[in-house]
Parts: structure tokens; sequence; C-alpha cells
């Protein structure tokens, strides 16, 4: 199976929501992309757009959290494969022009951690810290992926263990989202070993 990295699609961003603007109670952006369970969510949390700047609604959602933020459609037909690989948080939508708001939107976080990067057959680059900034003093920055094909079989949705802002899918959750023409997507083709 081919398996892809998930990306929000900025070139066919015409006329599409961006939400600039969030209240998420001071949620620090990268607890979304630890592959760990979150429990702070709070129902009065919400994505703030400006009409001016777009009024198309997207099935991905852009925002400034960075956080995958995706429509009811989305969810309608997916549910059954990605069930157990997030957590689901309602999100409001406000036009902070005329304070209309959208409930049609969730965010996920996905918690279905796999060990399968390959770093062998990856393209990367080890990143040195200074001396007092990091216990490790190194980090793989990968360039390329590649992951292992026995260990990510059976994951539809998906973080790697070793590298955990980067959201991968199935080649079956990205047929589904093509299939239905859902927007805001993009994918890149991974390598599989």
């Amino acid at each position: 199976m081919k398996y892809y990295k998930l990306m929000y699609d900025y070139e066919g961003d015409d006329n599409w929501v961006v939400c600039n603007d969030n209240d998420v109670g001071g949620t620090d952006y990268i607890v979304m992309t630890y592959g760990v369970p979150f429990n702070g969510w709070k129902n009065d949390f919400y994505f703030g757009y400006d009409p001016d700047d777009g009024t198309n609604f997207t099935d991905y959602l852009d925002n400034s959290k960075d956080w995958l933020a995706v429509s009811k459609k989305f969810m309608d037909l997916t549910k059954g494969l990605i069930k157990d690989s997030v957590q689901a948080f309602p999100i409001k939508v406000v036009n902070i022009k005329d304070k209309s708001e959208n409930f049609d939107y969730t965010v996920l976080n996905i918690v279905d951690l796999v060990d399968g990067l390959d770093l062998e057959n990856s393209v990367y680059r080890v990143i040195k810290f200074p001396p007092g900034f990091n216990d490790d003093h190194t980090f793989n920055s990968i360039i390329k992926y590649a992951i292992k094909g026995e260990t990510v079989g059976g994951h539809h949705i998906f973080r790697l263990k070793d590298s955990d802002a980067p959201i991968f899918v199935s080649e079956t959750l990205k047929d589904i989202i093509q299939k239905n023409n859902l927007t805001g997507f993009d994918f890149l083709e991974i390598k599989v070993s």
C-alpha cells in the first residue's frame, strides 16, 4: 500500500476561509503534534476568520494553529476508518465581522503514534545544538521520509514516533478524500520500504 504525508493545499487556496484568529484558552499549538491524548479541550474554543480574506469553507480548514481541522463531511466519510486513531474535538468557526458561527468543524488530534520511521532510507540532516541547549545535542531533520511498510500496515492516519509533527495517511484514506472531492487536502507520496 502507498502512504502519503498529509498537507494543506495552499495552491488551491482561492477565496478559501483562513482562520487567523482563535481562542483556545492559551493552549499551545504544539500540544496537537505530540501524538498523545489531550484532555484540556473546552467547548467554547473557536477559530475566527475575516470574510474579507475568504468565504469558501474547505474540508481541511486552514488555521493559525496548524491543527488538522476537518469538516463534518470528512468526519462522516472517514469515521469508521480513523476512529481509533484520533481524538475529535468540536470547534466553532466564527466570522469576526458579523459574529455568525459555523459548527461543522472538528479538530483532530492524531494519537496513533507508530514506530515506523525508516531512517536508513530517509533523506535527512543531523542538526547539532550548542551545549546546554538540549541534552541530546542533535536531532534529525527529515527532508524526505521513508517508512517501514510492515510496521505501518493497517494504519490509516498516524504520526511517527521519531518524527511526530507530520501526519501520514494511507492510500485508502487519500482515495476517500479525492473520490469525494474534499477540498483543502494535498498529499506527498513517501517511500515505503
